[in-house]
């Protein structure tokens, strides 16, 4: 049996595959007809067969629809892994070997955030390293980034300047995107974002030209960076580092979102008491001019960075779920 049905697609990409229950949908060849094939004709009877073959057809379109999206989307939207630091609080696990190569989970930690990015359907990635970070073997771990279906670039921060100097070098090459920030030893569960793909899924979120920060509910906010808002709120009024009275449990974790405008706020920050362009003032910025919102994240997280107990933490997360 070689039943196919052909369905119009606004020009489709070259080439979508999905398969369920033995059956394989896949692109005919031109950026028109999308083809219906069955590869396994016995699991299905002939009563069901037009019904599913129509099932599939509608299944087919919407994955070509998505995939239309995610390609309009690499526009407007970019990704950036600040994966600079010398991983002193892994120690010794560090002392030969940068933390970003170190395994979560059996890949390389700097996959994580870059796996985490392409399920937000992030497709263009800027990472930037220090020179102590040996930029030749993150090369040749992520190369340009073509087997992972994305494109890399990458930047090399001269010395210690903060998470807000990291992300200053990514002007450039944000060119007039919204930029999705994430900290290169930050660990989410795979499927946390799988829903949040388009470029219109936080909307509701925006407040003008705003930004957003992902935060998680913590046991122990005494020792995190705290959102302070209205209860049941998007909304955040600022970021309290290390309360001692914390007015909620909602963390920030080292994933944000944020627009053109950044740029414009990082270039006036003034070092903190650590000679450090905190990352915290620009997100306190957004604040106070009532355009900072959150977005709580349900599943795992982990900084994998954060200590020796913490890394082992995240590995034991990561190799159960898989």
């Amino acid at each position: 049996m070689n039943n196919s049905q052909t369905l119009k697609v606004p020009e489709a990409l070259a080439q979508v595959t999905l398969e369920r229950d033995g059956h394989r949908c896949r692109h005919s060849g031109d950026t028109e007809n999308i083809a219906v094939y069955y590869i396994d004709p016995s699991k299905i009877t002939a009563r069901d067969e037009l019904s599913n073959l129509i099932t599939l057809s509608e299944r087919m379109y919407q994955a070509a629809q998505v995939a239309v999206n995610d390609q309009s989307s690499v526009e407007t939207r970019c990704g950036i892994i600040l994966a600079g630091g010398r991983g002193t609080r892994l120690a010794p696990l560090t002392c030969f070997a940068n933390k970003h190569e170190l395994p979560v989970g059996g890949v390389p930690m700097i996959f994580r955030p870059l796996f985490t990015l392409r399920s937000m359907g992030i497709r263009d990635v800027l990472v930037t390293l220090d020179r102590e970070n040996a930029p030749d073997r993150f090369f040749a771990m992520l190369g340009d980034g073509s087997e992972f279906g994305m494109s890399i670039t990458y930047r090399v921060q001269q010395g210690a300047g903060g998470i807000a100097a990291a992300l200053a070098l990514a002007k450039q090459f944000v060119n007039g995107r919204e930029s999705y920030v994430i900290l290169g030893d930050n660990i989410f569960d795979e499927n946390e974002f799988a829903d949040w793909k388009h470029p219109n899924w936080w909307e509701e979120l925006r407040r003008g030209d705003g930004a957003c920060v992902f935060v998680k509910q913590v046991p122990n906010p005494r020792d995190y960076g705290i959102v302070e808002q209205h209860e049941g709120a998007f909304q955040v009024n600022r970021i309290i580092e290390k309360p001692e009275n914390p007015p909620t449990n909602l963390a920030v974790v080292g994933l944000y979102i944020y627009p053109p405008s950044v740029f414009n706020i990082v270039h006036t920050l003034k070092p903190s008491g650590r000679n450090e362009l905190e990352i915290t003032d620009v997100n306190n910025y957004f604040g106070s001019k009532g355009s900072l919102t959150s977005r709580e994240v349900k599943g795992f997280w982990g900084d994998a960075g954060g200590g020796i107990d913490l890394f082992f933490r995240v590995n034991e997360h990561m190799i159960r779920s898989r």
